[in-house]
C-alpha cells in the first residue's frame, strides 16, 4: 500500500503539463487571437479539406460534443464552413474558408516560435522521446 502512495500518478502528471503547455502556446498565439485549440482545428481542416465532425473528432481524440461546440466558434468568425456532406445529409463537412487559411498562416509564425521555444526546453533528443512516447500512449 505504501508503495503505490508514493508513486506519482501518471494521469495527473500529464494534466498539469497539459494546462502549462497549452497556457505557453496560447500566450504565443496571442498576437494572432487564436487559442492553441483553434489553431489546431484549423490546421487540420486545412490538412482534411471536407472532413467530417466525427473524422476531425476522432483525428483530434475528442468528444464530438466538444468538437461541435468548438468547431461554431470558428464558423461564427468565418474561418470554417460546414456544411452537408453529400453522402450522408445528416453529416456535416468542414472547410478552411479563405479568411481561416489566411488567419492560419498569420498564426503560423507564432505557433513555429512556441514549438521551438519547447524543443530548446527539452533538447532535441528530449523533445523527439516526448513526443515517440505521446504518440504511443495516443495510439
Amino acid at each position: 500500500m505504501k508503495d503505490s502512495m508514493m508513486s506519482p500518478c501518471l494521469c495527473a502528471a500529464l494534466r498539469k503539463a497539459t494546462r502549462v503547455v497549452t497556457k505557453r502556446y496560447d500566450k504565443y498565439l496571442q498576437p494572432s487571437g487564436l487559442k492553441i485549440t483553434q489553431y489546431s482545428l484549423l490546421a487540420n481542416a486545412s490538412r482534411n479539406p471536407g472532413v467530417t465532425v466525427s473524422e476531425l473528432a476522432s483525428i483530434m481524440v475528442m468528444e464530438q460534443t466538444t468538437m461541435t461546440r468548438n468547431l461554431k466558434v470558428l464558423e461564427k468568425q468565418d474561418y470554417l464552413e460546414i456544411r452537408e456532406n453529400g453522402q450522408d445529409k445528416r453529416a456535416k463537412s468542414i472547410f478552411i474558408s479563405k479568411a481561416g487559411q489566411e488567419k492560419f498562416l498569420q498564426a503560423r509564425p507564432y505557433w513555429e516560435e512556441a514549438q521551438k521555444k519547447l524543443e530548446q526546453d527539452l533538447g532535441k533528443l528530449g523533445f523527439d522521446v516526448f513526443m515517440q512516447s505521446l504518440n504511443t500512449v495516443i495510439k
